[in-house]
Parts: C-alpha cells; structure tokens; sequence
C-alpha cells in the first residue's frame, strides 16, 4: 500500500489486482496464488502494464521508483 502510494504520487499508476479482478472484492491474485509459493505473494503484488508507446527508459524509471519506494518503507512491514 506504501509503495503504491509513493509511487502515485510520481504519476505512476499501479493496481494491485489482476485485470480480471480490477472491479471485485478479491482482495487474492489466483494467477499469483498459481505459480506457488508462498502465500503472502498472492496478496502483495503490483501489475505493471505498459502500451505501444511504452519505452525502455519508462521501465528503467518505474524499477528505480519501486526500489526507492521499498527502500523508503521496508521497515514498515
């Protein structure tokens, strides 16, 4: 929730469900849940989406504000 935040109030938008999800309660990513391990996972992702006009220095630029964000807040948890 920190992270989300943070990384809004850069203009960098993030949901924390999967697009099949977006409009309900679920508050679990099955898709993550899938993939195994542990279960924590399932509840604290991001997903990241990204257009045709997407560029490299976009991703470049989103992973260092999530890792500025994580370092901002990891003595949250």
């Amino acid at each position: 929730e920190y992270v989300m935040m943070y990384l809004d109030q850069r203009g960098i938008s993030f949901s924390s469900k999967s697009a099949c999800l977006e409009r309900s309660d679920a508050s679990r990513s099955h898709v993550v849940a899938a993939l195994g391990g542990p279960a924590w996972r399932a509840t604290n992702t991001l997903r990241i989406s990204f257009g045709r006009d997407s560029l490299a220095e976009d991703i470049t630029t989103i992973a260092e504000k999530i890792i500025e964000a994580i370092e901002k807040y990891k003595t949250f948890g």
